[in-house]
């Protein structure tokens, strides 16, 4: 299978991509991006997170398939951070170019932050990668809150990225 380049953009609560995308994602992945509870609950919830009225989503897309999204809820007080990539396309710079483009376009005086389990350690890895000035805070039951500010920079404003092949089959890893 040739890889095409990974476009990403906006995505809109009226694009319906997202229950594909949540389908072919293992229970383990949408747990881990939700930081527990039942595999139903948390594709709930991220079903519905396009719908909530403030926030700011780029979503990467190969050829006319959607494999990753990023997004940010915003409150009055700073944005929530949330990436999610389907399994057969992880560890291979999508969450990467995700976060940056979100980054970018969300760059403002307001804290961003996301909570992270200690056991996930792709995602804190990222986190680390595109903010790493960011403060690390432990919460209870062993999730971590990762919180910065930040200001744009050119270079942040990436729109296609070039993806290495995924292997065949899912891929369980974050």
């Amino acid at each position: 299978m040739r890889v095409e380049h990974l476009v990403v953009a906006p995505l809109l609560a009226v694009d319906r991509s997202v229950e594909a995308m949540l389908e072919r994602c293992s229970d383990r992945t949408v747990l881990e991006r939700c930081g527990g509870g039942s595999p139903d609950a948390a594709r709930l919830y991220l079903r519905t997170l396009l719908e909530r009225h403030r926030h700011t989503t780029v979503a990467g897309w190969r050829e006319h398939q959607l494999v990753g999204v990023a997004t940010a809820v915003h409150e009055d007080n700073g944005s929530e951070l949330a990436v999610l990539v389907e399994d057969t396309w992880q560890r291979r710079g999508i969450a990467t170019a995700l976060l940056t483009r979100l980054l970018a376009d969300t760059a403002g005086p307001f804290p961003l932050r996301a909570q992270v389990t200690v056991a996930n350690t792709a995602a804190l890895a990222l986190l680390r990668r595109v903010a790493p000035t960011a403060r690390l805070d432990t919460l209870d039951a062993g999730v971590i809150e990762v919180e910065f500010n930040h200001a744009p920079h050119d270079h942040m404003r990436r729109t296609s990225w070039q993806p290495t092949e995924p292997e065949p089959g899912p891929s369980l890893s974050a």
